[in-house]
């Protein structure tokens, strides 16, 4: 069983996952944490052929970030075995 730190909430539906990111969480310097700030970086992830986590985040085939505190990510295919690759990442 997973436990979010930074998403309060997430469903999965076929391919598109929606995760609800908590509210009131800031970085060091003060500014809010969002979900475009994880849309970036694993953006970054996917497009550095380097990275080390890329293998984790490769059936991602969009995201997109509908409001600040909700992320959804669809699938290139049913992947039930996502929020595992996901956690801690």
């Amino acid at each position: 069983r997973y436990f979010g730190e930074l998403a309060e909430s997430w469903t999965a539906k076929g391919t598109e996952w929606t995760f609800k990111l908590r509210k009131g969480i800031n970085y060091h310097d003060g500014s809010p944490f969002t979900a475009r700030d994880i849309a970036y970086s694993y953006e970054r992830i996917l497009t550095d052929k380097r990275s080390i986590q890329g293998a984790n985040l490769r059936d991602i085939k969009e995201m997109k970030v509908p409001d600040d505190h909700t992320l959804v990510l669809e699938t290139k295919r049913p992947k039930a075995a996502l929020l595992p690759l996901l956690y801690n990442r």
